[in-house]
């Protein structure tokens, strides 16, 4: 059942979400940026962009480590929660509301509400070539990544600790600061100047405030090529409220100790709600086209094996007739010999 998506409530939440983070970034001293959507925000609204549902933040890949460590020892409110992914960062959710992407509806665990995006900033090789492996190496743990944890499918790893440890390479090959350049852990789409970074702008952000890289300009034409304030109609809009079930008033945990659908009726709720775009158009059908070639193939092997084995059985019928054959022969020789 699809419920109204109130969008005023959805920036008041997830604006008390980032005044929690602004709160222990501050005061454990961690550095912390607006990010892509929550850039523009930031510079043409002092805030959220209007039709946006969430923030983006990020984190040197150094102060991310810590935040993850501070965020384990409970200091957050009871209503919030926090989870974090292998191939992304961590969402930061108020546990009263639902808000979850629609490949997760199959496992209750990932269950979230309304949420901000808390990535780490990585810095990358100055050396073009070095980055373009490097680049290489992270678009393959986002897919690794997200097939394990959306899927339950190690693809090109063997453990999940392979992913962990690639992860961790990534994440801290260079420090913040060593290299000219930046990328979003989450997005390696582009690659951005650290100086920005290094030397933020403190702005207005709705009542209270947010850093963002000073190379903003650069940065957001980069990723978004002429940004601007008042986009055409059909781009004012979040991809997310596309994929996700929403209920901005019930808890995401009732949702995960009743919502009990099949994988049949889960894959209906998607159909009727859902368009998919980018990774999500092989999103939830991918682990059942995966296990359907697996059964064709060893459909295939078992036909193949039978018809091994029928062909063995005849060849050694042949054998035993052609043996008995010759035993004959050998032993009608025999008999002429003896005659002789």
């Amino acid at each position: 059942m699809e419920h109204p998506f109130d969008l005023n409530k959805s920036h008041s939440i997830v604006l008390n979400l980032y005044k929690e983070l602004q709160k222990i970034c501050e005061s454990h001293k961690l550095r912390y940026y607006a990010i892509s959507g929550t850039t523009i925000g930031a510079v043409l609204w002092n805030g959220i962009i209007p039709w946006d549902d969430d923030i983006d933040i990020a984190l040197p890949a150094e102060d991310y480590a810590k935040l993850i460590e501070i965020l384990k020892h409970d200091v957050l409110p009871k209503h919030i929660g926090f989870i974090e992914y292998i191939w992304f960062g961590i969402k930061i959710y108020d546990n009263r509301t639902m808000f979850t992407n629609a490949c997760y509806l199959d496992d209750p665990r990932k269950y979230i509400g309304i949420s901000i995006d808390v990535v780490p900033l990585i810095n990358i090789p100055n050396n073009k070539l070095e980055q373009e492996s490097f680049i290489k190496r992270l678009k393959a743990l986002h897919e690794d990544g997200a097939l394990f944890e959306k899927y339950g499918i190690l693809k090109n790893r063997k453990t999940e600790d392979e992913l962990k440890c690639e992860r961790e390479h990534l994440l801290y090959d260079y420090k913040f600061g060593e290299t000219e350049y930046v990328m979003d852990f989450s997005d390696c789409r582009y690659v951005l100047k650290a100086q920005g970074f290094e030397k933020p702008e403190k702005m207005k952000f709705e009542d209270c405030y947010i850093w963002v890289s000073s190379n903003y300009h650069d940065d957001l034409t980069i990723q978004y090529g002429h940004y601007q304030k008042n986009p055409p109609k059909d781009k004012r809009e979040s991809i997310h409220q596309k994929l996700s079930l929403i209920n901005l008033n019930k808890s995401c945990l009732e949702y995960a100790k009743n919502f009990d659908e099949s994988k049949d009726e889960v894959k209906r709720i998607i159909k009727a709600q859902h368009t998919y775009e980018g990774f999500c158009e092989d999103g939830i059908y991918y682990r059942d086209r995966l296990l359907a070639e697996t059964d064709r193939k060893y459909k295939e092997l078992f036909e193949e094996n039978e018809r091994l084995k029928a062909e063995a059985i005849e060849l050694k019928k042949a054998l035993s007739e052609k043996n008995t054959n010759l035993k004959t022969k050998i032993s009608r020789f025999r008999s002429k010999i003896i005659k002789q």
